[in-house]
Order: structure tokens, then C-alpha cells, then sequence
């Protein structure tokens, strides 16, 4: 009788190597429950994360003319000289450009995917349920993918506009009108801000989320909207 070789321990088994898999960021868009799956299975963050800069970095210099001109033509607050040759205003206009895009395409993204984790998985625990915190990192940046796909095309129209046809920051964000900027005051700045933080997109993207926070965690999806639009309107305040 001939012997087979016993199974090897999961100890003794070589652990499988970390290889990006894009795939959920095109299920995410097209079959929302395939990406659960593959999230459930084997949560990633890193790979819609790339996406995610890369996309903010085309739409950041799409927007740069345009963003460019209207620092340009802006007077300076009261109080401040402006530049003294235009040398000097496209330095600071390059200056701000930059600040913009590294804030925007990197830093931003990453401290609202590590917010929004942070609060998914607290809820999760409140619950009763554990959940690993990646789980939902890999989860709330999947779910940013739509919100990428708003912005590049939001930039996309913006370039395809003469540059010096925006004259303030609201002509920019209302390039595409689908945000709330189109009811902001004109000449009010921090209003258009605040407004154009709520985008069609970013719906598109938030109700992912609470379907995917379903999948999760044993709520109702009234409960799970809740959550997901409440970050999304905290996070409006704080950013």
C-alpha cells in the first residue's frame, strides 16, 4: 500500500504573493457586486489608490490654464501688494498650482480614504461585528473611483474651454454643472467652495458605499446611507 505524502500544515504553506488587481475598480463602475466580492476576498487599497493620484494629477493639470489665468486676474486680498512684474505673478501662480495639485491629487484622497475607514470600521465595532480595517480602506477607495471619473471629466471640459473665458473660481466649477456651485452667490468664494463639494459623482460614489457597507455589516441600507452621506457632508465642513 502506497503512502501519499501528508498535506502540509497552513503554516508550512508558502503565502501567496501581493500582485495589484485592477479588476475591482472596473467592477466597481460596471457590477458593483463583483467588486464586493473580490473585495471581501482579498481586500486591496493600494491599486485603486494609484488610480486615483494618477487621475487627480491629469485632472490637476487640465485644470492649470484655467486655474492659472484666475489667480492672474484675481486682486490680491486687502491688505497684500500684488506681485510687481509678471515674472513675479506667474512664479506665484506656478506656486499655487503645485500646492493645489499635491494637496488635491495625494494628500486629500489618502486622509479622507483613512477617515472614512477609521469611521466605518468604529460603527462596525459599536455593532459588534469585527471587521479588519483594511476591509474598508479597500472598500472606501474603490468606492472613490466614480468621484475620479466626475473630477477627469469636469477637467476634460474645463480644457476645453479658452482659459481667459473664466474670470473667478465659480466659472471654473460650474464648467460642468453638476454640482451645487451652480446656486452659490457669485463673488462669494467660500460658498462656491463649500457647494461644489457635493457633486453627482460623489452620490454615484457614497451610495456604493453604503451598498457595500451592507455587505459588511449587519445594518439596514437607510442606516448604511445615513453614515455614508454623513461623512460625506462632514467631510465638505472640515475640507
Amino acid at each position: 500500500m502506497s503512502l501519499s505524502p501528508a498535506p502540509q500544515s497552513n503554516a508550512e504553506q508558502p503565502r501567496p504573493k501581493y500582485r495589484f488587481d485592477f479588476r475591482s475598480i472596473r467592477d466597481i463602475v460596471i457590477a458593483p457586486n463583483a467588486a464586493y466580492d473580490r473585495i471581501a476576498a482579498a481586500p486591496q487599497w493600494l491599486p485603486p489608490f494609484a488610480v486615483i493620484v494618477v487621475a487627480n494629477v491629469i485632472a490637476a493639470v487640465l485644470y492649470a490654464p484655467a486655474i492659472l489665468h484666475v489667480i492672474a486676474v484675481t486682486p490680491p486680498p486687502p491688505g497684500e501688494a500684488a506681485p510687481a512684474t509678471g515674472v513675479a505673478i506667474a512664479a506665484a501662480s506656478a506656486r499655487s498650482v503645485t500646492a493645489y495639485a499635491v494637496v488635491q491629487a495625494v494628500l486629500m484622497p489618502l486622509a479622507l480614504l483613512l477617515l472614512t475607514a477609521s469611521a466605518l470600521t468604529t460603527i462596525a465595532r459599536l455593532r459588534g461585528k469585527t471587521v479588519p480595517y483594511v476591509l474598508f480602506l479597500a472598500l472606501a477607495a474603490n468606492c472613490m473611483i466614480p468621484s475620479v471619473i466626475g473630477g477627469l471629466i469636469s477637467a476634460v471640459l474645463v480644457r476645453f474651454h479658452d482659459p481667459t473665458s473664466f474670470n473667478n473660481f465659480r466659472s471654473i466649477a460650474i464648467a460642468a454643472p453638476t454640482n451645487l456651485a451652480i446656486f452659490s452667490t457669485p463673488g462669494n468664494e467660500r460658498e462656491v467652495t463649500f457647494l461644489s463639494k457635493f457633486d453627482a459623482f460623489d452620490v454615484w460614489a457614497y451610495v456604493l458605499l453604503a451598498f457595500g457597507y451592507v455587505r459588511l455589516v449587519p445594518v439596514s441600507f437607510t442606516a448604511a446611507l445615513a453614515i455614508a452621506f454623513g461623512l460625506d457632508f462632514l467631510f465638505a465642513i472640515l475640507f
